[in-house]
């Protein structure tokens, strides 16, 4: 005969630890019954940060996110308990430029949306999730394209961070991609980072709790320790709002992700549309060196007269600059610091017209400026400019006639504006293969 021995307080303790398991499961599927969850994306260009509402139905998108949170206001039944705001970017270029791309493009659609609505305090929550990969893995598995298999396996890999180009790292498995199949699988699958690049909210509410008025009842000092314990947990799945983190995210060591070292290679070709009006030809480049800093080197020309000889505005100009910008995008408002130096031959239909001394002392000088750019289109932004400045200039007054003589000369030093300008300004990557 076989006995099986209990031990009372052992079944009893059993019991008790059984009975707190069911109580607090319960109380935590009550709690997640009570939640909802709706998820809201936009979608960015390559390289772009900038949210276009005429690119892939984003204004659409912006006018259901202010729709849905007035709405969840204005309900008094249902309270907004959690807002994740995440930002990603596809598989091209380096960790930190990516890094950063994605967060930029996460503060764009926070901007836009704290710009509409209000959002309660302490319930916004950040998740810069740089590249998506699980979500690029279920775009591959729902693909039938012959390589799928070996892009699953790379991309199932541990993460791991790879030395790349000026200092900065890369995801091992972007390179393992590239060179897949001598390149021919990473063109295949190009056409999907366009689902990956983007920024959205998932915002999580909840039943506003029914006050009960009902009097305190009493318990015993063990029903008052189980209730405390169920109260923590309902604390810790009220606050901990669920967003789905991007699986493979590798985390890098000592990494100041706040100032990436590398730069966003962007550059602008550009013309002033009033030195046009002028007769004057110009043309300008501009490269971003640094977040908040570029260089713009403009070049004037006009070797014309206004229709006849007594009216000229002839000039050989370049004016490079140093700006900063008042926003990391290197776009918006900005001020700049310019050296300058001209050649010139002007005359107003007056006696005389006046030129740089024998032709070979140009005014040099330098100054300052303000100025303000925005975009216009996805390549496309205006540029307004106003700059002033000092010069040193020697110059010949002549007779305002062909072969006229010179009646004199004069130094001094110009004290004035030296910049107006209304830019058209072509925008462009200058990373090979830059899209991102």
């Amino acid at each position: 005969m076989l006995i099986i021995y209990n031990n009372p307080e052992t079944t009893s303790m059993r019991l008790r630890r059984f009975c707190i398991s069911i109580s607090l499961i319960f109380s935590v599927l009550a709690v997640c019954s009570q939640e909802s969850r709706r998820e809201f994306k936009v979608n960015f260009r390559a390289g772009s940060a900038d949210v276009e509402t005429s690119y892939a139905n984003n204004a659409r998108h912006i006018y259901d996110i202010i729709s849905y949170i007035n709405d969840i206001n204005a309900d008094s039944s249902t309270e907004i308990v959690g807002v994740d705001f995440y930002g990603s970017a596809s598989p091209e270029g380096s960790y930190q430029l990516n890094r950063d791309l994605a967060r930029r493009r996460l503060s764009a659609v926070e901007d836009i949306v704290k710009r509409h609505v209000t959002l309660p305090e302490g319930v916004i929550h950040r998740d810069d999730s740089y590249i998506p990969w699980n979500e690029l893995h279920d775009i591959v598995v729902a693909s039938d394209f012959k390589d799928a298999g070996e892009v699953l396996k790379i991309i199932n890999r541990k993460p791991a961070l790879v030395p790349y180009v000026n200092g900065t790292t890369i995801d091992e498995r972007v390179v393992m991609l590239r060179k897949l199949n001598n390149g021919d699988t990473w063109k295949q699958i190009k056409p999907f980072f366009d689902n990956l690049r983007s920024a959205g909210l998932v915002i999580v509410t909840a039943q506003k709790p029914v006050t009960d008025n009902r009097p305190v009842k009493q318990v015993s000092v063990n029903e008052a320790a189980v209730t405390e314990n169920v109260r923590v947990v309902e604390h810790r799945v009220d606050t901990v709002y669920v967003i789905q983190q991007y699986q493979g995210a590798p985390v890098v060591q000592n990494n100041n992700d706040d100032n990436p070292k590398e730069i966003i290679p962007q550059g602008h070709i550009k013309t002033n549309a009033l030195a046009w009006g002028f007769l004057v030809a110009n043309l300008g480049i501009e490269f971003d060196v640094a977040r908040h800093f570029s260089v713009s080197i403009p070049v004037y020309y006009s070797g014309q007269n206004f229709f006849k000889y007594q009216i000229k505005f002839r000039i050989l100009q370049i004016l490079p600059e140093v700006r900063y910008w008042f926003t990391p995008d290197n776009n918006g408002f900005f001020i700049g610091a310019h050296v300058g130096g001209a050649s010139y031959n002007f005359a107003f239909d007056g006696p005389y017209r006046y030129q740089d001394h024998d032709r070979r002392t140009p005014a040099w000088g330098g100054g300052g400026t303000v100025g303000y750019r925005f975009n216009i289109s996805h390549n496309w932004r205006l540029e307004f400019a106003v700059g002033a400045g000092a010069y040193r200039t020697h110059y010949d007054i002549i007779e305002n006639v062909p072969d006229g003589l010179r009646v004199g000369q004069v130094k001094k030093t110009y004290l004035g504006f030296d910049k107006l300008a209304i830019s058209f300004c072509y925008r462009f990557n200058l990373r090979k293969g830059g899209t991102r």
